[in-house]
């Protein structure tokens, strides 16, 4: 019923204000209407009509942009006049404050790296060092003439050094004879990293034994098994085999340092001319000497 009341009201509007309804009868005919229409000459144009033309698409009104305060006359002279003083001294102090502290931290970065630096220095000077004082080697040639069952070693004798005691903690030594390698002139070929599997032990340096400077000494004495054969004494001789020594001591010391001292000899038969001094000291004798490759001979 609403919606008829609706319907009703609509077409008594239309009817009020006079507008013609366009007649139903599809196409051709509201066609034709339209072409009598436009052919009538007292038909008004619609350009005559200037309400009949407004714009769809309405013309932007642009505005100037008003400047900003910073560039408003008379802007910095306000803002650094009396009533803003309190708040740009505030800004002065705190940047003059900033910069003294960090002027501040430097020097305390500087007195910090400085006093590590004597830190280390001391220790470097107190901690103990164990180096190898001298070496003990056998009867020239590795033979005693006098006692056939002599089985060839090297002795090596440690000493303490520093003003402050080691505890040892650790040590290996081997001797063995080992074959030449492929390089020239001829040398052991041993392995880059040091082997210990065929290590022996060594009753007369226990460990966490503690060596107090400087006069505290211990040796290091180790034997091969068993005497050399004639045919071993002869590889060893020509240089198709070296006879090699090496191993390590470790320890610690009082300030919680570690501390290594790793050592590599080879035998040598000081074949060729022999050297010496006026006085008959021979300068090139048969004895083990420092040898081996870089790993094997190290202090830290």
């Amino acid at each position: 019923m609403l919606k008829g009341l609706a319907v009703f009201a609509v077409l008594v509007g239309v009817a009020q204000i006079g507008v013609e309804v366009p007649r139903q009868g599809g196409y051709q005919q509201d066609h034709a209407a339209h072409d009598a229409d436009t052919a009538n000459p007292n038909r008004p144009l619609l350009t005559q009509f200037a309400a009949e033309f407004r714009p769809i698409i309405q013309e932007t009104k642009w505005e100037g942009k008003s400047n900003s305060p910073d560039q408003e006359p008379g802007y910095w002279k306000q803002a650094v006049g009396p009533p803003y003083a309190a708040a740009w001294a505030l800004v002065i102090v705190g940047g003059i404050a900033g910069i003294a502290a960090w002027v501040t931290l430097l020097d305390i970065r500087r007195l910090a790296e400085t006093a590590a630096r004597n830190t280390d220095a001391t220790i470097t000077g107190q901690r103990p060092w164990i180096l190898v004082k001298r070496i003990g080697n056998p009867p020239d040639g590795l033979v005693d003439p006098q006692n056939p069952h002599f089985n060839p070693g090297i002795g090596i004798q440690f000493q303490v050094y520093g003003n402050t005691p080691a505890e040892i903690t650790d040590s290996k030594f081997c001797l063995q004879i080992v074959k030449r390698g492929r390089s020239f002139p001829p040398v052991p070929d041993l392995p880059a990293v040091p082997d210990y599997s065929m290590a022996a032990s060594n009753p007369d340096l226990p460990a966490m034994m503690v060596m107090r400077p400087p006069r505290d000494r211990f040796n290091v004495i180790f034997t091969l098994p068993q005497p050399l054969t004639t045919a071993e004494l002869e590889e060893l001789q020509y240089q198709r085999t070296f006879l090699c020594a090496w191993g390590f001591i470790k320890y610690r010391d009082v300030f919680g340092g570690e501390g290594e001292t790793s050592v590599c000899y080879i035998y040598d038969f000081a074949n060729g001319g022999v050297l010496s001094t006026l006085d008959g000291i021979r300068l090139n004798p048969p004895g083990f000497r420092v040898g081996g490759p870089r790993s094997y001979n190290h202090t830290k």
